[in-house]
């Protein structure tokens, strides 16, 4: 009997499984809400002034900035009368119990750091798992005996904060207020589309905290005065002005996380390379582009081959919309480390690469003579998509003058556990293999080009890791 792909079965099976989740979802909207929504330009600010140590975790934060569209504020809150316990004791059940105040087919919240704690403690990282293609990584960035909030990380489907918190009812002295405040923007254009645009996101966002809200009134043995209010204002970007820290894309924010790549492990056994080659169990790929020529002899001061040595020493030329190079621009080449974060179909990824060997050298081509190479390349580390190595040179030969951007790579799929992207990759990893080494090598092009007549504000940069000129060293 024919069985089917492994891939087809996982995906047959995770639509069930939403297809459930979803019926157990419907469930939830019975609780009673009263909503308000208004756009308007202008709404508070969020509550915290960012220390350093929020950056020291595996993830990076993902701050309101770094998000899309525009800014929603929003509130839960419920009044809660005849409360059988202080404020104090009721955050204290609410902190070491996170998945008894949430529904499952909803979200569950598993602490990643500090497990041994069943408390929350500025610094612990979660990982809240949501229905639906993208999980929530966050990090308590404060804690109070009635409070804590958390900061958005990298591949969370929103950019922002979120506090929760027991309060006096501002009229009433015999009532407690529960409430839920959020500052947040969607994390790229397709998290928009279903959070703002089609906002079934949202929808699922409110019941979620809802839920979250009636569980906190049954805990507290109290009773609910009135149904759960939600308020959500939705601010043009430009209209909003808060008190975020300023500078935030820089590599920094990536520390701690560039630091375990100096400790990581290759994703494939370095000595054993040639085997794999010779066996035909690598793809070997070789890229090549003509740049500007030059006069003959060595490379020119200033000239086409040292632009094109700079742009790649930089990291320069990969396309920032579909790649860049996140990297210490203190350290020299051939000791750095770099986190790519690479984006395609809405999604962003993070993958660790290492510099293999540093290339500076005079080769001789039997056609063409000698010619003056100067480039580099990196491995793969654990976490990658594929396994293997690249290696970026630019070529000047000496005899025509003749200037060149090459590319050559050895690859293979590496072991991707999570189905979904599994099945992507191998759908559409050879298509982002060639676009990338495609448009590296025509962005090369420009960028030098650029460079010589002036251009350059025309073009995009990437934001991270451009080595200064004081701290050009190999």
């Amino acid at each position: 009997m024919k069985r089917f792909p492994k891939e087809i079965a996982a995906v047959i099976a995770a639509i069930a499984f939403v297809a459930f989740v979803l019926w157990r979802i419907v469930r939830h909207l019975s609780i009673p809400v009263t909503e308000v929504e208004l756009d308007i330009n202008f709404t508070s600010a969020t509550p915290h002034v960012l220390e350093s140590w929020v950056f020291a975790g595996d993830l990076p934060p993902q701050f309101i900035h770094h998000g899309v569209g525009p800014l929603f504020h929003r509130r839960y809150y419920i009044d809660i009368a005849d409360v059988s316990m202080s404020k104090e004791a009721l955050m204290t059940k609410i902190t070491e119990q996170l998945n008894t105040f949430t529904a499952w087919e909803m979200g569950i919240f598993q602490k990643l750091t500090n497990t041994e704690s069943k408390g929350l403690a500025t610094g612990d990282d979660f990982r809240v798992h949501i229905t639906g293609p993208w999980n929530g990584p966050v990090r308590v960035i404060d804690v109070t005996e009635t409070s804590f909030s958390f900061i958005t990380l990298n591949h969370h489907m929103e950019a922002g904060e979120i506090q929760f918190r027991l309060i006096d009812h501002p009229d009433k002295a015999d009532l407690v207020r529960f409430e839920i405040r959020s500052w947040s923007r969607s994390r790229d254009w397709i998290v928009d589309f279903f959070y703002n645009r089609l906002p079934f996101a949202r929808i699922g966002q409110t019941r979620m905290w809802v839920y979250f809200c009636q569980r906190v009134v049954e805990v507290s043995k109290g009773k609910a005065v009135d149904e759960v209010h939600v308020m959500t204002h939705r601010v043009p970007w430009d209209h909003f002005r808060s008190n975020q820290p300023g500078d935030l894309d820089h590599w920094q924010q990536y520390y701690p996380r560039l630091q375990s790549l100096r400790d990581a492990a290759l994703n494939f056994e370095l000595d054993k390379r040639e085997d794999f080659i010779e066996s035909g169990q690598w793809r070997m790929d070789a890229y090549a582009t003509d740049l500007p020529d030059e006069d003959p002899g060595p490379p020119e001061p200033g000239g086409i081959w040292e632009q094109a040595k700079e742009v790649l020493l930089n990291y320069e030329f990969p396309d920032p919309k579909l790649i860049r190079g996140i990297y210490m621009p203190d350290e020299p080449l051939s000791s750095r480390v770099m986190l790519l974060e690479a984006r395609y179909l809405g999604f962003t990824f993070y993958f660790g690469v290492r510099i293999s060997r540093v290339i500076d050298e005079v080769r001789t081509d039997p056609d063409r003579g000698e010619a003056q190479v100067w480039g580099y390349g990196y491995h793969t580390l654990q976490g990658h998509f594929e396994r293997g190595e690249i290696t970026f040179e630019v070529w000047k030969f000496l005899e025509t003058g003749k200037v060149e951007f090459r590319v050559k790579s050895y690859s293979t799929t590496a072991e991707i556990r999570n189905p979904f992207y599994r099945f992507g990759f191998a759908l559409l990893g050879r298509r982002v293999q060639r676009h990338f080494a495609d448009s590296s090598l025509e962005r090369m092009q420009t960028l030098v080009i650029a460079r010589l007549t002036g251009d350059e504000e025309e073009i995009e940069r990437p934001e991270i890791g451009i080595v200064s000129e004081e701290k050009k060293t190999e």
